[in-house]
């Protein structure tokens, strides 16, 4: 019953009673943790908005298979390609994309919430996504330099450019 919630990516924190209760009302995946549903009343996640919630489980599978790939080329392969790294690259990157475009689409309702009368719960709520934005940003930020030292010790000992089959 509660992964059928949790596929359906239904987190209304309104609906739901129970044990697990606290932990069906939040989305993780964009560190919601009722920020959304005080700043524009969604009753469910973002995504239910978005697509209708779908496209949650095939996210985080795909999200799971890029890390492990990474991880994979990064432990147990001794000077591996740096294109092992180019999936969880472009995860990552949409994902910090989908964060910046959920950030500019209520900048106006979290700079009315900052700015009018203080609200502690909401400004621990926007506090805590914007911790978890910038965190997931700075993941980035190392990840690209990560691979951009791989590259450059590829191309030292082999020569060759990094250049994907396709191009």
């Amino acid at each position: 019953m509660f992964l059928i919630q949790i596929f359906r990516c239904s987190f209304n924190e309104t609906r739901i009673n129970g044990p697990h209760s606290n932990f069906l009302s939040y989305d993780v995946i964009i560190f919601d943790f009722g920020l959304f549903h005080e700043l524009i009343q969604a009753q469910e996640c973002i995504a239910n908005y978005l697509d209708g919630g779908y496209m949650r489980c095939l996210w985080c599978f795909s999200q799971l298979v890029a890390i492990g790939c990474a991880l994979f080329s990064i432990v147990c392969i001794r000077q591996a390609h740096p294109l092992y790294l180019w999936p969880l690259l472009i995860m990552q990157n949409a994902y910090c994309f989908g964060l910046m475009i959920l950030t500019i689409a209520t900048a106006d309702k979290v700079l009315v919430s900052i700015l009018h009368p203080l609200n502690g719960h909401l400004n621990l709520l926007i506090a805590a996504f914007f911790v978890g934005t910038c965190t997931n940003h700075l993941f980035n930020y190392i990840l690209w330099h990560f691979y951009w030292y791989r590259e450059a010790d590829f191309l030292r000992r082999t020569g060759q450019h990094v250049i994907p089959f396709w191009v």
